[in-house]
């Protein structure tokens, strides 16, 4: 179903637009990755812990925990029992430029749902090309390959829920100007078929298109038909 519905015409995503928001079951499919936090959220009991596993070109690993702190302890903002269109419009003051601008941002919704619910985090696992800045939150790194084998092993040995979060930017790479495919449609479909086949073992999985990060959306959406085919997702 449709929580905010794909528009006619597309515009960008950048770090704070959002086109659409598409939940089937606990797989949720957004534009913006700032949607993701909200979308754990649904799927979470706040009083266990749940092991992270991020996959993305970048950490987003961007955050303020005095911001949090002052706009949602401070102010008992319950984030897990907003609407999502309360969650994507809280704001934050900007002092120095006398404007209020969005408290999510695409590069910032990690960090800040564990400084609002810091023991929600058992375990992070990221893997990534390594863009942006890498914080302490990040516990283990990985290669794709190593996750594809040996995930099913994680998910029997290791204690707790699971929160993967994918971002299709991941797949692509910039050089001189132009987006280029990392991996073949295959090893993308084996990934999706491994998350589909342990989706009984996972409490909720968000996907992010991230258009300006992939070259466009031909090529986000090419490579995510590839993932909703192998999730059988009705999107």
């Amino acid at each position: 179903m449709w929580i905010k519905e794909m528009p006619s015409e597309l515009h960008e995503s950048n770090s704070i637009g959002v086109n659409f928001l598409y939940r089937q079951d606990k797989i949720y499919v957004m534009d913006n990755h700032l949607c993701a936090s909200w979308c754990w959220l649904q799927h979470t009991d706040l009083s266990k812990k749940y092991n992270f596993v991020h996959i993305d070109y970048h950490y987003d690993l961007s955050g303020d925990p005095d911001r949090i702190e002052s706009e949602v302890t401070k102010k008992n903002v319950q984030l897990h029992q907003l609407s999502f269109d309360e969650y994507r419009n809280l704001k934050f003051k900007v002092e120095s430029l006398n404007i209020e601008a969005k408290l999510f941002r695409w590069d910032n919704f990690i960090l800040n749902i564990n400084d609002a619910y810091p023991s929600l985090f058992a375990t992070t696992t990221f893997v990534t090309k390594r863009g942006g800045s890498k914080e302490d939150f990040v516990q283990d790194e990985e290669e794709l390959e190593h996750f594809i084998s040996e995930f099913e092993h994680w998910l029997g040995n290791i204690q707790g829920g699971w929160i993967i979060d994918l971002d299709v930017d991941f797949f692509f790479s910039k050089t001189r100007g132009r987006y280029y495919q990392l991996y073949s449609d295959e090893v993308i479909r084996i990934l999706g078929l491994l998350l589909k086949k342990n989706m009984n073992k996972i409490d909720v999985l968000t996907i992010a298109l991230s258009p300006e990060c992939c070259g466009g959306w031909d090529n986000a959406f090419r490579v995510f038909a590839v993932l909703k085919e192998a999730l059988e997702l009705d999107m």
